[in-house]
């Protein structure tokens, strides 16, 4: 219940803005949102719309997000924050019910404790993975998700306390986080895959100007498929970037007490083919065992091998044109073959 009354709270403060007389007026700005200065309050969001053809499914045209940001500094170490989405409202099949649509992805409030140190109580992305913790459409490279960022090995989200830690370490980036989750007791609203508790700490460190990498580890309990697990998952990432080049690589171990293990892993690389114009190409691989929910592969092998190829435009920052054909092996259960394409946008 504290936290459904820190989301009415939320709203209400919103409500009740007090403009000084001196204030500079409130602008917009495409991509970054409506500020309204004598508030110290932020009005942002984005949409993504989608066609796909897709093997098993046909042809689906979906409103997939329609997501609200709302940022608020009160006071000079308070931040609050809320991404608040309506999630697939409008299909091919018609209009989809609001309260089935309606989700909270990000709750929080942020206490600047100095320079280096921040605690953040709420709901947040479960900082897990660089695709995770960035994950709106407009900022990703590819319409599709890779699937072990589905939610499947680990949930997406946590509600609780997270502590996050900002420094330099040999004159270089150094990023920390901790975070305790209690989501069977203080989830604002029902997402698939969720944690009953975790613990668990991500770190990234910039290796080189162009080159980060990453490592995370959480201990979590989950019901998957009502089946119950303890279950140790680790993870490695790195990043690199260089002169609109790109070369992302992610991996999660899943280790489970009650089921079969789950692991897999992505590598995808991005070139300009103009100014605007990128290519992206992806190799995923999956394994899994049967009966785990939504990865139940039907054949003797239980890995999945897939390939994503595509083209993104990006004629202006905030917005982002793609096409993609994703095929590969096994992998009609998880992701299946067909081709997607979408338009996001920032605003």
């Amino acid at each position: 219940m504290g936290f459904k009354k820190l989301a009415l709270c939320m709203v209400l403060l919103n409500a009740s803005i007090l403009y000084a007389n001196d204030a500079p007026a409130p602008s917009y700005h495409w991509g970054r949102g409506y500020h309204i200065p004598a508030a110290n309050l932020t009005l942002g969001g984005y949409f993504n719309t989608s066609y796909r053809y897709l093997e098993n499914s046909g042809s689906e045209l979906t409103l997939d997000s329609l997501s609200l940001f709302i940022s608020w500094q009160p006071f000079e170490r308070i931040h609050l924050f809320s991404e608040l989405e309506l999630e697939e409202i409008f299909s091919l099949d018609g209009i989809r019910a609001f309260n089935e649509s309606f989700r909270v992805e990000r709750l929080y409030a942020d206490v600047l404790v100095n320079e280096a140190w921040t605690v953040r109580i709420g709901q947040y992305l479960t900082p897990i993975s660089r695709w995770n913790l960035l994950h709106a459409a407009p900022l990703v490279w590819t319409t599709s998700r890779p699937t072990i960022t589905e939610g499947y090995v680990l949930a997406n989200h946590g509600t609780g306390l997270e502590v996050l830690y900002s420094t330099s370490l040999l004159q270089r980036d150094f990023n920390l986080s901790v975070f305790a989750d209690n989501s069977k007791n203080l989830q604002i609203n029902y997402h698939e895959h969720s944690f009953i508790y975790a613990f668990g700490s991500r770190l990234n460190y910039q290796l080189f100007n162009s080159f980060n990498i990453g490592g995370s580890y959480v201990y979590s309990k989950t019901n998957n498929n009502y089946i119950t697990n303890q279950q140790h998952t680790f993870g490695f990432d790195f990043l690199w970037q260089k002169k609109q080049y790109e070369l992302q690589f992610e991996s999660l171990f899943s280790f489970r007490e009650a089921s079969h293990n789950q692991y897999g892993l992505y590598l995808q690389a991005v070139a300009p083919v103009l100014d605007t114009l990128f290519v992206v190409g992806r190799y995923e691989y999956m394994y899994g065992g049967k009966g785990i929910h939504h990865f139940s592969l039907q054949r003797q092998n239980k890995s999945s091998h897939i390939g994503v190829i595509g083209l993104t435009w990006r004629p202006a920052t905030p917005i982002a044109f793609k096409i993609e054909y994703r095929s590969g092996y096994n992998n009609q259960d998880i992701a299946p073959s067909g081709f997607l394409s979408s338009i996001s946008m920032l605003f």
